[in-house]
């Protein structure tokens, strides 16, 4: 590493009649006589950043003094300093590089700087300065007479090819009396004096590059920015002045006074725009508009367009020459109103409200149904009336199934047909539900062996499942449906697979989803969702994504009229309290030492280097974080080759410890864990305590069975899998819920909790939540809380973590 030295050249100074400041890289000799002696190579400070013989704090303290805006950068190495500045020298010295140059002496180390006449009086007069140097002394004399303090009038100009697809820029300075090109080598201006500013030059060239435009060998500035109009806007803001490639000056134009209104059957957009001194109405700006491009020629000057006004979607009146959106497309117009300035639509509530629906469902339900119930029939009702699709997602156990029973009985849909697609483990619930509160309702469930599709057309309602929809994809492809509804919508959040696309695939009037958690993982899967229920309207994920900056507020906005979401805490004012405790275990010592001796082998692999010929995968992630879980639920889940015949679990000894009181004073309680096997160990132990208990996991045939079963038991503990009883599930005879294990996804422990926190529930409901202390789970718990955050912005303040990806679960295992 190298030395800066900063020089002034008093010889230059003399020819150019300023003072000249130079940087230098070499090595300062440690010389009593303070004479500089050694090689001396050019160096740009401003691309350097780190020298041997001062700290980065003194670099960004020569950086500003040598960028000021009075100083002028002539080369990559030399400065003209300003008069006004020269008082700031002396604490260049202080840093102890500063040097001065004259031939006839030599160069010297400064070690004083004063502002007064050199003793011997030799000095030399430049441009509003005397200067002269003796030994290691530097003497600076203001001639303020002849000082014009002026800042000088640089104006970076900005040549964009608007018609071609790269939108290449050529970049140029007018100094006044010339404009140099910034390829240019010129360093001395044609007007007397006057040098060029490669520091200014520089710092625009920079913001060029910020703004979208790379700078490319032989190719000049090219764009690779993802919305041109911004990326102008944004080089206007810089103070660079855009002109076309054929010189005409590119203005902003400010269009905060365009409003979007619905009117009838259709968004109209009206108002004026204004051009600095200047207004047009909007519609006849737009008549300026060519075909495919994003900007206007007007009075001489090119408007750059919002690219919200480049919307196909948008229309012409030939009438009234207004500016118009039909109304299918309110995403379309949402964006418009939200790009344009950040506005809503008025009157959005007149075509998508549902105060002037009116209903004629079954007397029966209707007597039972809630307010917010009603309401959500109503919504359901206007968006089919305006042939929208909708996605209905309440918080579990606010009754979502009965509210499209009650939807499905309104009279106007008396000669509809209806397909509900629910996951396996749910269609007798809905069989159930239906004859419950529809006893009239014709139904048909298409599933199992005997299935047949002629069977479809006698029934008002057909109920199948996701699988069976699958492998019958090319049957339902050519029937048309008046409502498709489906049930558990995140089990085909992926809008790649083979089921959500068997699904698209149906024809249907209207399309319903049914969730209570719209955004499990990310949000492309939920506008996946989103896009399923209205195809038409809802662009491609990949064209609302562009603009990362604004994308859960955008989104919020354009989804927002086709989702309804309702959360117990405000609309169950009389549901009991629900309270949770989280019980931390230490584990025994034998555990301990399995769950350490793991952890360490894990971290070895993940840290060893890999081999050049060895490819690695996350599996050794995703096995290294399953066993050390399974080692919190109990040794006995992992491989018999890592358990090292250890019988016994800490975390079984709590929850039996727990069970037991509990059981005894009456309490109902349902343990979920996601690992069937620990299950299996739990209900060992519980069948040796005599204790009275129910069981369901993905293999359960009767489920419904044993679920009736339990509700109906006086006492009882129910041990149920995590993906199993996840959803679907009404046992709100019980009181009490335990999470044997944590998961990363806080949605599925919620989904398990409201098994018995919802409609009916009378008691107090707790839930317990047991964690090995100073382990994977733990971790995982902290990971919970860092990630809820998305969901809050889109839907209702409750939130939802990311996806698992590779770089989080490192950061369980190593951290």
């Amino acid at each position: 590493m190298s030395d800066l030295v900063l020089n002034i050249n008093l010889d230059e100074s003399k020819k150019k009649n300023r003072l000249i400041m130079e940087t230098y890289e070499g090595t300062i000799p440690n010389l009593k006589s303070k004479k500089y002696s050694g090689q001396l190579r050019n160096v740009n400070i401003n691309a350097k950043y780190t020298f041997n013989n001062i700290s980065d704090k003194d670099v960004q303290i020569i950086r500003a003094f040598l960028n000021d805006e009075f100083n002028v950068q002539i080369t990559k190495y030399q400065y003209l300093i300003a008069p006004k500045n020269i008082t700031g020298i002396a604490d260049l010295e202080k840093i102890g590089c500063l040097f001065y140059k004259e031939k006839k002496t030599g160069m010297f180390q400064i070690e004083f700087v004063k502002y007064e006449e050199a003793p011997s009086k030799n000095m030399y007069s430049i441009e509003g300065l005397r200067v002269g140097g003796e030994k290691t002394a530097l003497y600076l004399v203001k001639d303020d007479s002849k000082i014009e303090i002026k800042v000088k009038e640089i104006i970076p100009k900005a040549y964009i090819n608007l018609g071609k697809k790269e939108f290449p820029l050529v970049l140029k300075f007018d100094y006044g009396n010339s404009i140099v090109d910034f390829f240019s080598e010129e360093r001395q201006l044609e007007s007397k004096g006057t040098y060029r500013d490669f520091g200014f030059e520089n710092r625009i060239r920079k913001g060029i590059e910020a703004s979208g435009w790379k700078l490319k060998r032989n190719e000049g500035f090219i764009f690779i920015g993802k919305n041109i109009n911004k990326c102008i806007y944004g080089l206007i803001e810089k103070g660079v002045s855009v002109y076309t490639n054929s010189e005409k000056k590119v203005s902003m134009a400010d269009f905060s006074n365009i409003k979007i209104s619905y009117d009838l059957d259709w968004f109209s957009i009206k108002g004026r725009v204004l051009i600095d001194d200047d207004s047009v109405d909007i519609s006849e700006l737009i008549d300026f508009k060519k075909k495919r491009e994003n900007w206007v020629e007007y009075n001489g000057q090119v408007i750059i367009l919002p690219t919200a006004l480049s919307s196909k979607k948008i229309e012409k009146d030939s009438g009234t020459g207004e500016l118009h959106i039909d109304k299918k497309y309110i995403p379309s117009a949402i964006g418009v109103a939200y790009d344009l300035n950040k506005g809503s639509v008025h009157n959005l509530d007149r075509l998508i409200g549902y105060n002037e629906i009116s209903i004629n469902i079954d007397p029966h339900i209707q007597k039972i149904l809630r307010a917010y119930q009603i309401i959500g029939v109503k919504w359901l009702l206007s968006l089919r009336k305006n042939g929208f699709g909708a996605c209905l997602a309440d918080d579990m156990g606010l009754g979502k199934t009965l509210q499209i029973i009650a939807f499905l009985s309104d009279e106007s849909l008396n000669k509809t047909r209806n397909l509900i697609i629910v996951p396996k483990t749910l269609l007798l619930n809905w069989k159930r539900e239906i004859r419950k509160f529809s006893p009239n309702t014709s139904m048909y469930l298409y599933h199992g062996r005997n299935r047949n599709i002629d069977d479809l057309a006698n029934a008002k309602i057909v109920i199948s499942t996701y699988q069976t929809i699958l492998n019958d994809k090319a049957l339902f492809e050519n029937i048309s449906f008046d409502n498709l509804i489906i049930d558990e919508a995140q089990y085909i959040k992926n809008s790649g697979g083979k089921t959500y696309n068997a699904i698209k695939s149906i024809k249907a009037s209207m399309k319903i989803i049914l969730t209570g958690t719209p955004i499990e993982n990310n949000l492309a899967e939920f506008w996946g969702l989103m896009r399923l229920i209205n195809p038409s309207i809802i662009e491609p994920y990949r064209s609302v994504s562009k603009d990362s900056t604004r994308l859960v507020d955008k989104i919020k906005r354009l989804t927002a009229p086709f989702l309804l979401r309702r959360m117990k805490k405000d609309v169950l004012k009389d549901l009991p309290a629900k309270q949770e405790q989280t019980i931390l275990i230490n584990m025994d010592e034998e555990q301990q030492r399995i769950y350490d001796k793991i952890l360490k082998s894990i971290q070895y692999e993940l840290l060893r280097k890999n081999d050049r010929f060895e490819m690695r995968s996350n599996s050794i992630l995703l096995s290294g974080l399953l066993y050390l879980q399974e080692i919190c639920c109990h040794p006995q889940l992992l491989p018999m080759e890592y358990s090292d015949g250890v019988t016994k679990s800490a975390k079984l000894d709590t929850l039996m410890e727990l069970l037991k009181p509990l059981y005894l004073n009456g309490h109902k309680v349902v343990v979920f864990s996601r690992f069937t096997k620990m299950l299996a160990l739990i209900e060992k132990s519980i069948i040796l305590e005599h204790m009275n208990y129910y069981y369901l996991d993905g293999s359960t045939q009767n489920r419904m069975g044993v679920v009736d079963a339990f509700e109906k038991s006086d006492n009882g503990i129910f041990l149920i899998s995590l993906k199993a009883g996840g959803t679907g599930l009404n046992l709100i005879s019980a009181d009490t819920a335990v999470i044997y294990d944590p998961w990363w996804n806080p949605s599925s422990e919620k989904q398990a909790e409201d098994r018995i926190y919802r409609i009916g529930q009378k008691r107090n409901v707790l839930i317990y939540k047991l964690i090995m202390e100073g382990t994977i789970e733990e971790k995982i718990q902290k990971l919970q809380a860092e990630k809820m955050s998305l969901c809050s912005e889109i839907l209702d303040g409750h939130d939802v973590p990311l996806s698992m990806t590779a770089e989080i679960m490192e950061k369980l295992i190593l951290e």
